[in-house]
């Protein structure tokens, strides 16, 4: 099973930000679920609720599965591209972590507009991850500004995301309703429903 340090530090700081917001029942649909870290752990703890894992690297998908056995309430895991159309699903919620700054920013305007696709009315939207305040403001942290250079080295397309153009694409899918909770490690939630 493929294992991140950082999802096993987050997960139980994202899953107490998320809790209040979780149907009694219904979908949630996780984008980029890596090796199954995260949905293991939220079905775990949440096993009224059905969880649909995604993950565009299908070399993964062995690990999320295997980190689900056992758990009746975790679907098998789709190949999503977030910049192509979705299934044809309707989910009460969607939750993405630490994708934005490791993929091309087209991937954030695909990725509001697909959430607001399979969306219920009054569905959440939940993104975690490191986020800069604007483009003409400081990082949070020289932590942050380290990492952002670091990113942009390895691929220019690449890069911690503005946080005004990310509620801006949001905004533009139709999210409404935008909150920010600062989290653990000079990372941030953003949360928005549908109108």
């Amino acid at each position: 099973m493929y294992t991140s340090a950082a999802s096993e530090r987050n997960k139980q700081p994202i899953l107490n930000v998320m809790q209040p917001m979780l149907p009694e029942a219904g979908l949630i649909f996780e984008v980029a679920s890596g090796g199954g870290q995260h949905v293991a752990f939220f079905a775990q703890h949440n096993p009224g609720l059905q969880w649909q894992p995604t993950e565009i690297d299908q070399r993964l998908h062995a690990s999320i599965r295997a980190r689900a056995a056992g758990l009746d309430n975790v679907h098998p895991p789709l190949a999503l591209d977030v910049r192509a159309p979705w299934p044809q699903i309707k989910a009460n919620g969607v939750i993405v972590a630490n994708m934005f700054h490791i993929a091309p920013i087209e991937t954030v305007r695909g990725f509001f507009h697909g959430a607001a696709s399979v969306l219920v009315a009054g569905g959440f939207v939940q993104v975690y991850g490191p986020f800069r305040p604007s483009a003409h403001s400081a990082h949070m942290s020289e932590g942050n500004e380290r990492f952002d250079q670091n990113l942009q080295a390895q691929n220019p397309a690449w890069g911690i995301r503005c946080l005004d153009d990310v509620m801006h694409q949001a905004e533009e899918a139709g999210l409404v309703q935008p909150k920010v909770t600062p989290m653990p490690a000079n990372n941030l939630m953003l949360h928005w429903r549908l109108a």
